[in-house]
């Protein structure tokens, strides 16, 4: 007889040219758990890289069983992989992060904390992004952009995709197919419970963003028009 012992914990992470720092962010996730008294999962989505981001997951999923590796095709986007990665998650919790090290795996206690607390949907808020000037400069202008065109306060440019879930949420959030997906934005829609806590946004030690201006203001757009007819 084998006991299959259900996940109380999913992480999602979608990578693309992220080969070097796949390992690292796995590394810093199971100490974080070694700490705590969670049995966890964890979901890489190679989003289309040319790099050898699949070489790396591959190699993670057979010394771990806890790894779970998705490939796309080609690359769809972030948005996309974490879609992806949440209808493959089995756990009680989600936590959605980066790969790319800026997101700190150490706050992942203090978010589940915080959904323990009744909260469906919890943020980490960034006080001051690590990005590039024109990277939040970019950012600060959807967001005003986007509360002006929604006739709402819904944006807000400190969340980032750093998130926990309940099962609530990810059930909910699955059940809408747009085409264009805009995690954030969907996840406000819902008007499910929700907070947030504070955390510090780490510089990139490796390689560059993915976002060029062009990704950028192409996912303002659609951000924009999936959600208002304005």
């Amino acid at each position: 007889h084998i006991t299959i012992i259900k996940p109380q914990i999913s992480i999602v992470l979608p990578a693309y040219k992220c080969a070097e720092s796949i390992k690292l962010i796995y590394d810093e996730i199971c100490a974080v758990f070694a700490e705590n008294k969670f049995t966890y999962e964890v979901i890489f989505i190679d989003d289309g890289s040319p790099q050898k981001d699949w070489d790396v997951i591959t190699n993670l999923s057979k010394n771990d069983k806890r790894v779970k590796g998705l490939s796309f095709i080609r690359n769809f986007g972030q948005h996309e992989a974490i879609t992806a990665g949440l209808a493959h998650t089995k756990g009680n919790y989600v936590v959605v992060m980066d790969c790319d090290l800026q997101h700190d795996p150490s706050y992942i206690p203090k978010l589940i904390d915080k959904s323990t607390e009744g909260f469906d949907i919890v943020y980490a808020c960034h006080e001051k992004r690590r990005h590039s000037v024109s990277r939040n400069l970019l950012a600060s202008t959807f967001k005003v952009a986007f509360n002006w065109l929604s006739r709402e306060s819904s944006s807000d440019s400190k969340h980032s995709s750093y998130t926990c879930l309940s099962r609530r949420t990810v059930n909910s959030f699955l059940k809408l197919n747009d085409h264009h997906r805009h995690y954030l934005l969907i996840l406000k829609w819902l008007g499910l419970s929700s907070a947030e806590i504070k955390v510090e946004h780490r510089t990139r030690p490796l390689g560059e963003s993915s976002y060029t201006p062009f990704k950028l203001l192409k996912h303002a757009i659609n951000g924009f028009t999936s959600q208002s007819t304005l």
